[in-house]
């Protein structure tokens, strides 16, 4: 019976022993979800300030295009302005262009005119000048 008492008792320290082994593991698996989750925390923050360092990068990009596109938007609205005065000065210059064609054709119409006019005058001087000379002749 004794023997029997040993097994026994020794079968429940094992068992005892079993036991708390295997409360051991499940403490130990806590520890380690526990672990785990810290450190999902822990990279969660690094990976946040990685993220909050990003966006803030894309901020201050998002910032340096907008104030881009607004100093695109002034320089195209003042080319526009200037494109509109150089199309009014061409406009105008197009007018005194046509203006001294016409002047110009004009001046050329009235110097054959003249030159036509002198010509005949020099024909009526030669004229006169050769009857002058029949006159005296005679």
């Amino acid at each position: 019976m004794m023997m029997w008492s040993t097994i026994l008792l020794i079968m429940m320290r094992i068992r005892l022993s079993s036991l708390s082994l295997r409360l051991q593991v499940v403490n130990a698996r806590k520890e380690v979800s526990v672990l785990k989750k810290c450190l999902c925390k822990k990279s969660d923050i690094k990976c946040s300030n990685k993220c909050g360092c990003q966006l803030k990068i894309c901020a201050n990009q998002k910032i340096i295009l907008q104030e881009d596109n607004s100093n695109f938007q002034f320089q195209l609205n003042q080319t526009k302005e200037t494109l509109s005065k150089v199309e009014r000065e061409k406009a105008a210059l197009m007018e005194n262009l046509s203006n001294l064609i016409c002047y110009h054709e004009s001046q050329q119409d009235q110097l054959a005119s003249t030159k036509a006019s002198l010509e005949e005058q020099m024909k009526l001087k030669d004229d006169l000048a050769s009857e002058i000379g029949c006159l005296r002749g005679d």
